[in-house]
Formats: structure tokens, C-alpha cells, sequence
């Protein structure tokens, strides 16, 4: 198990355990291939990283837009949702091992994003808005 901790890792007072690596970052390119799943925040940039690399989700979202994030998550079947506040040992394992069973459709849905190429796509939209907008000038 990789744990990354960002900021937190310097004041971070962890259990040893032989089957976990905690640091401060690692680049998501270089262990999402491997990952069996993705525990996060529900934070977009890693969202967004985990799904177009096909790898499931529990989305453990804490404020702000995440909670949004971690219903489109379970919407799309890429993954599952564990409210911080049901945060518990025995949940956690649970969420895990449900979020694993989504792999088959967070493939598939990566499988689209890579046919679609979305930043061209989004690129593409913006253009044709700006196109519009000075037809309209």
C-alpha cells in the first residue's frame, strides 16, 4: 500500500506497518498503472488522473466540492463513496474491496476518455464558444 501524505507527511505520527510506504508525493503517472484502486479525498485532479487511467475509486470526500465529485464517481460506476464521518477500520476494508469490483467499468469508461481525447475536445468547445462570441462582436 502507498500512502501519500503531502503536506501532512512531516507532522504525520503513523503505526509502522511492513505492507505500507508513506512518503510526501509520488507521481500518479508512475503508480497508477500498478494500482489496484485509489483511495482519495475525491479531489479532481487525482479523480480525474485515476479514471482516465481505468483504476477504480473510493472517493472519502471532507468539504468543499468533493462530496459533488464522489456522487459522479458513483454515478459513472467507476467507484464508491464512504462519507468521512462512517469512517471506520472495518469500512474502509469493505470500501476497498467494493471499489475493486468496479474495475470492469472504470476500464471501460477509460477506454472512451481515450477515444474521445477529452483536453481536445474541451479545447475544441472553448474555440467554437470564442468563434461564436466574435460572430456575435
Amino acid at each position: 500500500m502507498l500512502l501519500t501524505l503531502a503536506d501532512a507527511y512531516d507532522g504525520a505520527d503513523l503505526p509502522a506497518a511492513d505492507n505500507v510506504v508513506a512518503t510526501r508525493f509520488v507521481s500518479h503517472a508512475a503508480v497508477l498503472p500498478r494500482a489496484a484502486a485509489v483511495v482519495t479525498h475525491a479531489g479532481m485532479g487525482i479523480v480525474g488522473k485515476a479514471t482516465y487511467a481505468g483504476v477504480p475509486i473510493l472517493a472519502v470526500p471532507f468539504g468543499r466540492d468533493q462530496p459533488e465529485i464522489a456522487r459522479r464517481i458513483v454515478e459513472a460506476g467507476t467507484g464508491v463513496r464512504l462519507p468521512a464521518r462512517q469512517l471506520t477500520p472495518e469500512r474502509l476494508r469493505a470500501a476497498v474491496r467494493a471499489a475493486v469490483a468496479c474495475q470492469p467499468r472504470a476500464q471501460a469508461v477509460a477506454d472512451e476518455l481515450r477515444q474521445t481525447e477529452p483536453a481536445v475536445a474541451c479545447a475544441d468547445a472553448i474555440s467554437a464558444v470564442l468563434d461564436r462570441c466574435r460572430l456575435n462582436a
